[in-house]
Formats: C-alpha cells, structure tokens, sequence
C-alpha cells in the first residue's frame, strides 16, 4: 500500500482546533453547478420571514460539492473526471463573488441585520471521486506523466494533490468567520477496490487534524464498516423522496422506510439525511413526502430531529424557492424546516380523518388506538394496540357523510410475547351507500413487510380512487396464531385537483389551498357570492368522470346555498339547490367524459354570508381502461431471456438452467419489481392447483420469488386473491448450469387451489435478483388447461437495450414532465415501432392517445404520425383513425404532449398504436377511453 506522504508539513498546524470540533448539527450540501452568491445564500444562513428580512440563524454548517458541471463532461460522483474537471471545482468554490466569500459576506450581512456577532461556520469540501476509469487524469507529481487511475497509487496521487492544492488556496484566503471542518468522500457507495484508497485518504486527513465526512445511500456497501473505513462522521441516506413504488399510481411510498432509516442510523451511531424533491413545486405528493420526513422526526416517532446530527438534500434551491413562494402551503414547508432544525416542530398528520372503528368482541375505548396516529417504530417502544387471535375479525369505519378514498395503510406490530406474526390475508370493502350495503372488496394483501427492529410494518391497499361512507378491514388470522395491530390511516387521494390553485374570487389566498388538499375539514372558503375556476392546463390533459364538492355549514343560520356548474361557458344543468340533512355534505357533478374541457367554473351563491363553507374541491380521472394493463411491443426489445410467444406453456422444461434458451427472465435492478401472468381459461372451471416450474438458488443472482400470489376472476374485472406462498419449491433439483459455469436448482412450486373456479388466473411473482421462469400449468381433474395456450404477461423480459422498457412504464399512468429526461419512456430509434394494449375483456372504445416526449435535442422528436386499430381477438384488426397533429416542438428545447385518435364507439379487447418515427421516438404513456 503506498502511504500518502509529503504533504507540506507547515500545513499541519492550520487548524488543529478542527480536530477537537463537535459534529454539526445541520448540514446544508451545496451544490456549486449553479451559482452561489450572497442572495442564495441568504435564506439558508438565516431564517427569513416572508418580507425576507432574517429573523434568526439557520443551518450551522454547509458542504460544498459539485455533481455535474465538468468541463469534461463527466460527473464528479462517479465519472472520468480529470485534473482539469478538479482545478475547475477548486476554482468555482474560491471564486471571489461566489462560493465561499458569498457565504461569509451573508454571514456578515445576515449579522449586521440580527445585531448579532458573527458567527464561525464550519465547512466541508467534497474530494472528487478518483474513477478508475480515468487512464489519462493528468500529471500532478511533476514527473512529466498523467497519472493512470486504475492504478491505486496513482489514484492517491491525485487525491494528495487535490488535497494540497485546497489546503494552498484555502490558508491564502484568511476567511473570517469560516472554519474548515473536513473534507466529504463524493461517492456514495464503498465497493472493495475503493476500501484501501478510502482509508488511506482517512488517514491523510487525520494527519492534517481534520475531519472525514461520508453521506450514503440506502443500501449503500460499505455503510455497516463506516468508522472502520476511517469516516468519522456518516450520514445515511433514507432515498424516501425518490423512492419508486409500484404500482406508479401509489403516489406516497411506505413511510416506514423512514422509521427503519432511523433505527439503522442508531444501530451504526449515523446521522440522517433530510431529503426535498423538487417536484414538490408541481406535486402534492412530494410535500406530503417532506411532511413525512418531519413528522418521523417528531419524538412520537422517530425523534430524529432530537438527537442525530443531519445533512439536507434539496437539489440546488428548493428551500430558497420555498421561502420566497406566495403560495402559502410551500411557504409553511419553509417555516416548519426551521422549526424542525429548532427542535421545535410538531406533527402536521397529512392523514384524511378515520373515527375509531368498531369490532365484534372488542369495546370501543379499547379500538380508539387504531386512529390516533401513534405507532410502534422501535421494538422496546410501548404503544397501544390490538390483539387478534384466530379467525376472521371484522373492523368497521364509518366515514360519516363519506370520503374520496384510494389508500388505506394497516401497521402490524409486536405482540405481548414478542413475536411479529403477520395475518394470513387482509381484506379491504368499501360501501357508498348511506346504510352501508353493498359492500365491493377493492383490495386485498398477503405479502406483509415487517420486521421486529423497527417495531413492525405497514401494509398498503391500494386501489382506484372512489368515494366511501363506509369501510370494512377483514383480518384472517391463522389457527393457533395472533397478531397485533396498533394503527389504520388513510392517505390523501392524488385526485386530478390535488395540491393545485384554484382561481377563486372571494376568498384569501391561503383558504383556496386547502379546497384542494386531499383533507376535509382543513379549511376552506365560505360560499357566498363565490366563484371557482379550474385550471385550464388541468383541463387540457385529462379526461374527468366527476366534479365532488365538499360543504360543511359553519354556522346555525337556515341556508340553501344554489351551485352553478359552467362547461365550456355554458351551464352544465339546471343550479342545484343544497338542503343539508346533516351537518356536511358532499355533492356530486357528472362530466362528459368523451371529450375535452377547455374551461369548468362554478358559482356558489347564498342568502348569509358565513353560513356555508366550501371545504373540498375533487375532480376524479375518468377510466383509462389501458391503465395497468399488459402490452406487447412490436418488435421487442431484444431481452436476455426472452419469451418467444408461448414458451411458458409450451410444455418444454429447462434441465440445464437459464442457458439452455428454455427460460424466461426478469432482471430486479433494471425495474422489473414484480411479474403478472394472466391466463383466461376457455369457460369458468374449477381449479386444483397452479404449477410454476423454475430456477433459483442464487447462482448467477438467479433466486426463487419471495413471494408468488394466485388470483382468480370470473369475468377478468373483480379479483379474488386467493392462495400465496413465501416458500420455495418443495422439491429441488440441483444441475449443472448449460455453460458449465456452476450449479443451480431447478423445481415445481405447487399452490393447491381446492376447487376454487375461475374464467381468469392471475399470477403475482416478486422478483429478487433474476427471476427465471420455465413453464406454468393450470390443473383441472387431472388436466393441463394452459398447455398450448397462449396468456398475458406484465412486464416483458428484461433487455439491456438503450431505453428499453422493463417495468412497464407505459401504462403505469405516471407521465413524464417537461426536461425531465426519458427515463420513463420507451425509446425506438428504428423502423415503425407499435405497441399491442391488451385489456383482458371486450370493453366499449371510442379514443386512444399516446402522451410522447419531443422537442428536438437529442434527436428526440414527436412523430410524423400515429395510427390506431383495435381487435377483439388478437387476430383481425380494424383501423380506426389516424393523426399527424403533433404538440409543437423547437428542435432545441424539450417538450412534452398528447396526440389522439377519436373514433365511432365500437367494442375491443386489443388497441394497437403504431408511429412513423421522425428520429428517436420516446414514448412515455398509452390510454385508451
């Protein structure tokens, strides 16, 4: 191992007091890609008030670092940056009007406005990541040779002479009221050829009386051996604000990533990193997301805003932007980000409101744990809850005059003898009627994520979005087994209105935001003489099946207020006349749901000013029938192991493993999280079993699914979850692998169905690592009803093709943004692509349309046109219409939107979309009405 020596030994004496400095607190990562000057600065040295005049101190500390923005082009946290990529950070940081002075000018400026000495703040410098694929990073010893840096020696050449070079510049600036704490390891995850160099740096480091500072991810390698690796300060990432979820439509992910971040970064002796994701801005679900990390932080959780010192990841100025908004919700994520670094911020709940339930056996007081919004999150944390013994138990909520409802969450938890039992199904009905009849399951689960640690889990149910008066949770619990309950919640609806601005006359600005929070009774507008507008751009975009206005009266005079609905500047229908029966009331207003709106408004008139108040404001999608559905593109992706059409039903076995060309396979790092298969049988039968012949035993990252789910359907709408398993196959065969690379196993897995009849299958497999598939049988008295068959499958096989489609990105109903990138599309740069929408029963059509990313950089551009034809076989088609009316684009700025085909009405299984390309073609999202 060469040590890194002959750093200039006068260097050492700089800042020995930096040795002996606490960690701080609050940790601001500044990223220097854009500018930094004293007005950047401002809003995150002091807390502002909303004239922006600083009111106090904010973060004690910043970290300095640069993503992009290379001259070479590379990225500082992984690529082949060179010396020159080096020089050129070094040179931004020391800038005279930006960086570091523009930091020590807001200090001073900030200071002078409080009254208040200036204060020292610590700093950090990021050490650019020394990529061992840089071969030519530039001479830094004088030797007259560019340093190779995959060599490990001349990688700690490098690291050396950045060091020196910023220690030389930082010791001639002289910063006042500015300390160097330490330096910061850019990249964010340790593998093993970057061990020695990492600890070799840490040394440095610590010779020079400073400190080292790590911030990783998730999962990142390396993050159990941080003291070890020589960091004396790490900081863990949650990820929660850039989590994927599936399915896309589940807009809030499991917060319980939070819970078990913080319970980690204990265990290790970590901080945590606080995370904004700037779509924030045009998203509701992200300031809920942020909400959530400072909730978690409250100490009837998580407590993190207590007692871990933390970093904050707001891209480059989302906090800034927060603090100058006018809109008064962003600006409230500003003020509670200050109470939050003041240790005194308290819980914001962005939960829709549940009353306790009741359930048989169990008295009321005793269920009023389930809706306080407390929950157990570390083991040795004592929380109410509820115990369930064997047996199917029953909780009813009543929601009063009703909610729009798309996501309940249930949290297990450790029961009395301290084992985490999971039920064996959860079910979820909902009734709309005002008695609470007919009740429709909309959800069911039986894949539980918990652990013991982290004090249990949360399940999701999941489904589209409805209004409810009434819900029942069904908890099966096995013979002989118990298991704890301690909260239900009930999330916000992503309705189409949610988070945006109305146009509202006759109410302050801060009352029109919460007309369209998710949240009922969280404020709103009283009603007379009120007019509001739905956003045009909204508009444009979707198709809306309903208009849902919430009112509660606010006092004791008789009213009847008298709603007015306009569609296109002419009224909708005759006005309607509110009469309350109750005290709150929700009115429901029918859409054309074939076309377009250009514009929507409505009038709310009444007698007594204040006597009614408007509190909600919900416009519901239409129903996209392609959304979730399976597809076929035509040509494929070229996937590793690919299905040819039909191979899982073909009755051939692999006896040699993925390399015999007999298995199909999904790769989890490239977006396949899970796998449907959907099989229609020829009439309602019967089933005695689903047989899954497959690979796992780790070899090659090939690993059997943690979790295979069975549905069935008699008319491929209304689904029954009826049998899963954890378990791998039974039976195992160990064989040698076709290359005679190694070993494998191969086997059945069997899941006895009991007779339970289905027209429809449908079969949920997770994926961990490569998921290998062989053959699938569907078994009835003895017979194979699926051999030969030909069946759905969702998504297609993994392919490392350059902007493949692995995860079912177009039908996920997320749609891209404007410069976002294309990583949500499916990019062809060849021929006339197609893509074949299956959607699994005979459905009335009438337009299909395809949302695309264009513009023109990249050769990016929307097509020449598009052609639609529909089938209700698979087999026969019909053209239906085409189009060349594409969105504008530039050619030198990216751009997003629709083109459509409208049709006579005309029944279908099958939709295909076929496009004449003019360059790449990045198609983002398909629907069909």
């Amino acid at each position: 191992m060469v040590r890194l020596l002959g750093i200039v030994t006068a260097l050492v004496g700089v800042s020995v007091c930096q040795w002996l400095m606490a960690s701080p607190r609050d940790i601001m990562l500044v990223y220097c890609e854009r500018t930094w000057n004293l007005q950047q600065f401002l809003p995150y040295v002091a807390y502002l008030d909303r004239d922006g005049k600083p009111q106090d101190w904010f973060y004690d500390s910043f970290l300095f670092m640069m993503f992009g923005g290379a001259p070479s082009g590379q990225t500082y946290y992984d690529g082949a940056t060179n010396r020159q990529d080096w020089e050129h950070f070094l040179d931004t940081v020391f800038a005279s009007d930006t960086g570091f002075a523009a930091l020590e000018e807001a200090l001073a400026k900030v200071a002078d406005q409080l009254h208040s000495p200036v204060p020292t703040i610590p700093v950090m410098v990021m050490i650019p990541y020394p990529s061992p694929r840089q071969e030519n990073f530039g001479d830094v010893d004088g030797d007259g040779i560019s340093e190779d840096l995959r060599q490990e020696s001349d990688r700690l050449k490098a690291i050396q002479w950045f060091i020196r070079s910023f220690l030389q510049r930082w010791r001639a600036k002289r910063y006042s009221h500015l300390s160097l704490w330490g330096f910061y390891w850019m990249n964010e995850g340790i593998e093993a050829r970057d061990e020695g160099v990492v600890r070799e740096t840490a040394a440095l480091i610590h010779r020079l009386r400073y400190q080292f500072l790590w911030i990783p991810y998730f999962n990142a390698p390396g993050i159990e051996r941080w003291r070890d690796l020589g960091f004396d300060l790490a900081i863990l990432q949650p990820n929660f604000a850039f989590m994927k979820v599936a399915p896309a439509t589940l807009r809030i992910p499991d917060e319980n990533r939070l819970t078990v971040t913080a319970n980690r970064c204990r265990r290790l002796g970590m901080g945590i990193e606080m995370e904004l994701n700037e779509a924030l801005f045009s998203d509701e679900a992200y300031r809920v997301n942020l909400q959530l990390y400072l909730d978690h932080g409250h100490r009837e959780l998580d407590g993190y805003q207590h007692d871990l010192p933390r970093a904050t990841y707001q891209g480059y100025d989302t906090i800034a932007r927060l603090c100058r908004s006018e809109n008064p919700c962003l600006r409230a994520l500003y003020d509670d980000l200050y109470r939050f670094h003041q240790g005194k911020y308290s819980r914001r709940k962005p939960y829709q409101f549940l009353l306790a339930p009741h359930m048989d056996g169990y008295p009321g007081e005793q269920l009023k744990c389930l809706t306080d919004r407390l929950w157990r999150t570390q083991a040795d944390r004592s929380v109410s809850f509820v115990q369930l013994h064997s047996g199917t138990h029953t909780m009813e909520f009543n929601l009063r005059e009703g909610l729009i409802v798309s996501d309940f969450r249930v949290h297990w938890v450790l029961t009395p003898d301290g084992s985490l039992n999971a039920p064996r199904m959860v079910r979820l009905l909902l009734s709309g009627e005002p008695s609470g009849e007919r009740f429709e399951e909309v959800a069911a689960e039986d894949l539980f994520d918990m652990d013991a640690e982290n004090g249990g889990g949360f399940t999701i149910l999941h489904f589209p979005m409805r209004f409810a008066r009434r819900a029942r949770l069904v908890v099966e619990v096995g013979e002989g087994e118990s298991v704890g309950v301690d909260e239900v919640l009930l999330l916000p609806t992503p309705h189409l209105l949610w988070g945006k601005e109305l146009l509202v006359d006759g109410a302050p600005r801060g009352a029109v935001y919460a007309l369209t929070d998710g949240v009922v009774n969280t404020g709103g507008a009283l009603c007379r003489d009120l007019r509001v507008s739905v956003p045009s751009d909204i508009l444009r975009q979707h198709f809306a099946d309903s208009l849902w206005l919430h009112f509660s009266l606010v006092s004791q005079l008789y009213t009847e207020p008298v709603v007015t609905v306009f569609l296109d500047e002419e009224p909708l229908r005759q006005p309607i006349t509110l009469r309350f029966s109750s005290r709150e009331m929700w009115v429901r207003i029918a859409l054309p749901p074939d076309r377009l709106l250009r514009k929507l408004e409505l009038t709310i008139t009444e007698e007594h000013l204040g006597a009614t108040g408007l509190q909600e404001v919900v416009l519901l999608p239409a129903q996209n029938l392609a959304l979730g559905r399976p597809y076929v593109l035509e040509p494929p992706f070229p996937a590793a192991y690919p299905d040819s059409g039909g191979k899982l039903t073909d009755g051939e076995l692999t006896r040699e493993g993925f390399g015999d060309g007999k298995t199909v396979g999904w790769a989890e790092w490239d977006g396949a999280s899970e796998v449907t298969l959907v099989f229609e049988l020829p009439q309602v039968t019967p089933v005695d079993e689903v047989a899954i012949h497959l690979q796992g035993g780790g070899y090659g990252a090939v690993h059997f699914p943690p979790f295979v789910g069975v549905s069935v359907s008699e008319d491929g709408l209304r689904w029954r979850l009826v049998r899963s398993t954890r378990q791998p196959p039974a039976s195992l065969e160990q064989i040698s692998l076709a290359d005679g690379s190694g070993r494998a196993e191969l086997g059945w897995l069997r899941l006895p169905m009991r007779g339970e009849k289905a027209r429809f299958v449908k079969l949920r497999l997770k994926v961990r690592g490569w998921l290998m598939l062989s053959e699938v049988q569907i078994l009835s008295a003895g017979q194979n009803l699926v051999l030969g068959q030909p069946y759905t499958l969702h998504p297609a096989p993994t392919s490392s093709t350059r902007y493949a489609d692995n995860s079912g990105k177009l039908t996920d109903g997320v749609y891209s943004m404007e410069g976002s990138g294309w990583a949500l599309c499916a990019g062809f740069d060849q021929g006339e692509p197609g893509v074949v929408i299956d959607l699994q029963v005979l459905k009335p059509v009438h337009l299909a349309r395809a949302h695309l990313v264009g513009g023109g950089p990249g050769a990016v551009r929307f097509p020449e046109e598009m052609r639609v034809a529909v089938s209700t076989d698979g087999k026969q088609w019909f053209p239906v219409g085409a189009t060349r009316e594409r969105p504008p684009e530039t050619g030198d700025k990216p751009a997003v939107g629709f083109m459509a085909v409208q049709f006579a009405p005309r029944q279908a299984r099958y939709v295909r979309f076929q496009f004449v390309r003019r360059g790449w073609l990045m198609v983002d999202e398909l629907e069909v009405w």
